[in-house]
């Protein structure tokens, strides 16, 4: 479910619990905004921390950069409401911030094949 992605996205590489409040409020706001557009300022401005200081601790803490945490999490946002069967493809790409399905096509293979490629 949407909330155990997004705190498993922000755990530390190692496993260890989160234990940082900044993206700890950023992760509620977002399960409360499943489908609002999220940039770096917006986030930092959630997270009442400067920008540049919430992409440091993105790459602390989550093991990714902010830009690809929230592509994993719109693709998840997309996919979540397309399995539940909310809308036709089109609106939810468009809820998500995709202009269209070949876009979310594209980075939905780039991201598998990242996946399957670093299984052992």
């Amino acid at each position: 479910d949407m909330d155990r992605f997004i705190d498993n996205l922000v755990q530390f590489a190692n496993g260890q619990p989160l234990e940082c409040p900044p993206i700890a409020k950023l992760c509620e706001w977002t399960r409360k905004n499943p489908t609002t557009p999220l940039t770096l300022v917006l986030a930092a401005s959630i997270a009442c921390v400067e920008a540049h200081y919430l992409s440091t601790l993105f790459r602390r803490r989550a093991g990714m950069t902010f830009s690809r945490w929230n592509q994993l999490r719109r693709l998840h946002t997309a996919r979540t409401m397309l399995d539940a069967g909310e809308r036709s493809v089109e609106p939810i790409l468009r809820a998500v911030g995709y202009h269209d399905a070949r876009s979310l096509r594209r980075l939905m293979q780039r991201h598998r094949s990242k996946v399957l490629n670093s299984c052992p």
